[in-house]
Formats: structure tokens, C-alpha cells, sequence
């Protein structure tokens, strides 16, 4: 039997505290969070295997079930991401890319602390664990508490008269939030709008990443995936929203310079391609 182990341990020192559940499968709870979870009847790894919760589905989610799972007594929620066994691919594919024979939640739990280690503020894990059943059968679970704000996506979508000051002043963050996720290594592999949430306290921008279900660090061609990660948020970041000049605003921020450079323009010239291409493929899937 593969057990999790307790994730990035100089983090869960500082900010969370694994405590073990009981029951037949394996899972861990921060301690913080048990008692609220246990109100809501979410005492045992058996538990978050079988709650329904208000699904939240969407097209591609193979043998993944996602649901918002209402706090009992309290106006607030999490969120649960469980894995309903694996595939031969995804498995080769983690530990192609880690080295490690970890599940799917538990990876996503060790990417999250990971990133909140370097001051990259993701969605934070309060609860995660797995079956007992080792091999492709193996069920897995992790459960985030709720994102303050709302998706980039929907912010703008919403807010369709921001002023221009406060729109350049979020492109700015974006990049800087970007600049630092790629300079760290990480690549998102999902890097769209709707992935970055944004909430203001005091007038303070703040953006968290989420859906880090594919975010690793590639061990080789890493250039190929940042551009990947760029055509993306660039696609999503649609024409009628934002200018040319804010585009090219965010790329200044993201290199940081003034004026860019030969090499940095043949970049972006491979990002533009690559958001033509997934802007194409985006338009075959929806004539299907």
C-alpha cells in the first residue's frame, strides 16, 4: 500500500498541522479545519469518498468528481476534487515528470504548499487522502477551502467599464504573478483567466492561482510549456477586453524592461502562434 506522505514539512510546520483520520482508507486533516469539518459529518477518509456535495461539472473531467460541499451551521464552503482511480498514462506521466508514485490529490496538495512556500498564493488544502487499494483502482481525494473573490473571467466580464488606471494596474499584477510562477520553475498547463481569482482589501490587489491539478515543473523543455502557459492566458484575455497596448503593457511587466529585446519579440511572436492555435482548436471543438 502506497500511504501519502505529509507534504512539503517545512510549510505544514508553519501553517498546517496534518492530523490523521480514522477509518479503513488513509487521509489527513489540518487541525484547524477538523473540528469545522467534523460538524459537517466529515469525520473519516470514508466520508469524503462517498459525500455528494452540489457537483460541479464540466466536459473532460474523465474519472474526476467535483463538487462544493456546503459547511454545516456555517455560510461558507469547500470545495472537493476526487479521483475515482487513475489511467496507466497519468501515472507514467507523474512519475515521468516528479519522479514520484504519488496519487493526483496528493500531488495537487504537495504542488499547493509548494507554491505557498515561495509566496505564490494558491488554493490551500485542509483535507487530502486515498484508498487503500494500491495500482490504477486506487481512489483519492483532496479538499480546498473556498478562494476569496471571484475568476479574473468573470471579473472582467462584469466589470466591463473599469477605468483604465485600475485594468493596467491588474495586467501589471498578473504579469508579476506570472513572471514569478515561471521564474520558480512551475509551468500551469491551464493557465486561462478563470484559473486566477482576484479579490481587493483596502484598495490591495490580491490574485491566487487555482486548479492546480496540472501544474508541475517540467524537467526538460520548460520554454515549451511557458509559452504554452502565455498563448493561453493570452487567448483568454479576449480581444474586446483588452487592447494591444495593454497586452504589450503586461509583457513589459513580465520581462521587466523597457524595451524588449530581439530574443524577447521572437517570443512573443511563438506565443502568438500558439494562441492562434489553440484558438482553432477551441473553434473545431465547438462545431462538433
Amino acid at each position: 500500500m502506497n500511504r501519502p506522505s505529509e507534504p512539503v514539512q517545512e510549510l505544514s510546520q508553519k501553517e498546517i498541522s496534518w492530523i490523521r483520520l480514522a477509518g479503513e482508507n488513509v487521509a489527513f486533516v489540518d487541525e484547524q479545519w477538523r473540528e469545522i469539518l467534523h460538524e459537517s459529518r466529515l469525520q473519516t477518509a470514508e466520508d469524503f469518498f462517498s459525500v455528494a456535495g452540489e457537483p460541479l461539472s464540466k466536459p473532460g473531467l474523465g474519472k474526476r468528481y467535483r463538487a462544493r460541499l456546503a459547511l454545516s451551521g456555517k455560510n461558507s464552503f469547500v470545495y472537493l476534487k476526487r479521483y475515482e482511480g487513475d489511467t496507466l498514462a497519468g501515472l507514467l506521466s507523474r512519475w515521468y515528470e516528479d519522479g514520484q508514485r504519488s496519487t493526483p490529490a496528493e500531488r495537487e496538495v504537495n504542488v499547493a504548499l509548494a507554491l505557498r512556500q515561495q509566496t505564490i498564493a494558491a488554493t490551500i488544502p485542509v483535507a487530502y487522502g486515498q484508498s487503500n487499494n494500491a495500482g490504477l483502482n486506487q481512489k483519492s481525494f483532496v479538499v480546498t477551502a473556498a478562494v476569496p473573490g471571484d475568476s479574473l473571467e468573470n471579473f472582467f466580464h462584469n466589470q466591463k467599464q473599469i477605468a483604465w488606471k485600475e485594468k493596467l494596474k491588474i495586467i501589471e499584477t498578473v504579469a508579476m504573478l506570472a513572471r514569478k510562477f515561471h521564474d520558480n520553475g512551475w509551468r500551469h498547463r491551464d493557465f486561462y483567466l478563470c484559473h486566477i481569482f482576484i479579490s481587493k482589501t483596502e484598495g490591495k490587489i490580491q490574485l491566487t492561482l487555482i486548479d492546480l491539478a496540472r501544474v508541475f515543473r517540467p524537467r526538460w523543455r520548460p520554454e515549451r510549456w511557458r509559452i504554452k502557459d502565455l498563448a493561453q492566458l493570452n487567448y483568454s484575455a479576449r480581444v474586446k477586453t483588452f487592447s494591444r497596448t495593454a497586452r504589450m503593457r503586461f509583457a513589459h511587466e513580465y520581462f521587466r524592461c523597457a524595451k524588449l529585446s530581439n530574443v524577447q519579440k521572437n517570443l512573443l511572436r511563438k506565443i502568438i502562434k500558439k494562441t492562434e492555435s489553440i484558438s482553432q482548436h477551441d473553434r473545431k471543438t465547438k462545431t462538433r
